[in-house]
């Protein structure tokens, strides 16, 4: 690895691509095949996004989504654009980092996953069975079938990856601000309630780092926080009004 930056990021992404590349054998015959499959695809792109527009339409995600003219012909522009970059351009870094921003939109949006591979699936329908001309010999076709679906894969894992990691990361900072927002002793009670062992439960740390026996008071009690039970005998929050046995739905984590 080199210790130059620049290096070293461009290191990173031709493993990234190498590594992609592995895992769904997409090989430069692969590539190949798709671009002369593109050919038969890209003059009839118009008819396809009409196609699947027509499909979207039908979903209830379509209403959501598309509320007027004027984002329904941007989206079909970039989606347009996107398939004939399938068909065209070469599976390089540029092309990652085109599917990459498809799934930081589709996070923040807060477009469904169920939609977009249900879309990724009707998209491969139109362009294998509805608008193929039977042009090519079935080895042919068999085998740029093959390579295009390979193709397919690949873009999603990317999107779906990428919209994993955006959508994680609007978790953590809506988390991070509820957490702020919250008085110290309820951050510390929630905090705590969330990340405390679910094994044994035997004992939980409280506040004051003591680990206080379900039956004997804290040296140390903060009011409202639960300082431990043990499974089928008495539990309680020390030094606050709430009590319950161990038999009892936790009141903090319902557990």
């Amino acid at each position: 690895m080199s210790d130059n930056p620049a290096m070293a990021a461009n290191e990173g992404s031709s493993s990234r691509l190498a590594t992609l590349k592995t895992l769904y054998s997409a090989s430069d015959d692969d590539i190949q095949k798709i671009q002369v499959y593109g050919d038969i695809i890209v003059p009839q792109l118009d008819a396809f996004v009409e196609l699947f527009y027509d499909w979207l339409r039908t979903q209830p995600e379509f209403e959501v989504f598309f509320p007027d003219d004027q984002t329904l012909s941007h989206v079909q522009t970039m989606f347009r654009g996107y398939w004939e970059a399938f068909f065209r351009h070469d599976l390089n870094e540029d092309y990652l980092d085109a599917c990459d921003k498809i799934g930081e939109t589709h996070a923040r949006i807060g477009l469904p996953l169920a939609i977009y591979l249900a879309a990724m699936h009707k998209s491969l329908k139109l362009f294998t069975e509805d608008l193929y001309d039977d042009r090519l010999s079935l080895d042919e076709y068999l085998s740029t079938l093959q390579a295009v679906t390979k193709r397919v894969h690949l873009d999603t894992s990317r999107v779906v990856e990428t919209y994993a990691r955006i959508s994680n990361e609007v978790m953590l900072a809506q988390t991070r601000t509820l957490m702020q927002m919250s008085t110290p002793g309820d951050s510390d009670m929630a905090g705590r309630a969330l990340f405390a062992n679910r094994g044994d439960r035997r004992f939980r740390t409280c506040p004051g780092n003591h680990e206080c026996n379900p039956d004997q008071d804290c040296p140390d009690p903060v009011p409202g926080f639960y300082h431990g039970y043990q499974r089928g005998g008495r539990g309680r929050y020390r030094g606050g009004q709430l009590s319950y046995q161990g038999d009892q739905s936790h009141p903090v984590d319902g557990v």
